[in-house]
């Protein structure tokens, strides 16, 4: 685990982050999460969180927007926590997403003409249910390790194929985030497989 934060005190933006590498064992990959904590002291229960696919590519946004909102007294301020890749390139962190962000690819999907024209996924489909259990069981008791957070008020939140990933939370893993940020989620993949969860949960 690395630190690259000296001053408690100053950790408001987001280029202030604490940044902690490391190995999962359920998705044997090195990933890295970027750790934005509020400057005020955290309330007795502990910091909100807000769990951010995509790390490498939203979480500058997303912190300093997160602090200008709660400038706003009836705002809670949250941690950030940026899931990303060990990596400054936003192509390999396109590439690394495509398994972790997906379910089993349909025969259906990879059929369909437009799909089957697309540059193939280095490391395939399919790891999304893998992901989301190394947010639970590897992701979350690091960052408790750094911060005291609130367990009954977290938040996955996700764009596109970040955002498919928080739909698929939504639908079977309830129990581990009490929110949730669907951006744009991308429902087209697999023939809007992720709707029929969603179907069969409230009907």
């Amino acid at each position: 685990m690395s630190n690259n934060l000296t001053n408690p005190t100053s950790r408001e933006m987001a280029l202030n982050a604490l940044r902690i590498d490391f190995r999962s064992t359920i998705r044997d990959r090195n990933y890295r999460l970027l750790v934005s904590v509020p400057g005020k002291p955290a309330p007795p229960q502990g910091y909100p969180v807000v769990y951010l696919i995509d790390g490498n590519l939203h979480f500058g946004i997303t912190v300093d927007t997160m602090r200008i909102q709660a400038c706003w007294p009836d705002v809670r301020d949250a941690v950030i926590v940026g899931i990303g890749y060990q990596t400054d390139l936003i192509s390999e962190a396109l590439t690394l997403r495509m398994d972790d962000l997906t379910l089993p690819l349909s025969e259906s999907m990879a059929n369909t003409p437009w799909f089957s024209k697309m540059p193939p996924a280095v490391n395939g489909y399919g790891k999304l249910d893998d992901y989301l259990r190394m947010i639970d069981e590897e992701i979350k008791p690091r960052v408790a390790e750094v911060v005291a957070t609130d367990l009954q008020d977290q938040t996955l939140m996700g764009h596109s194929l970040g955002g498919l990933t928080t739909l698929h939370a939504l639908f079977r893993r309830t129990d581990s985030f009490q929110h949730f940020v669907a951006i744009a989620p991308s429902i087209w993949f697999n023939d809007r497989e992720v709707l029929s969860y969603g179907i069969s949960l409230y009907r």
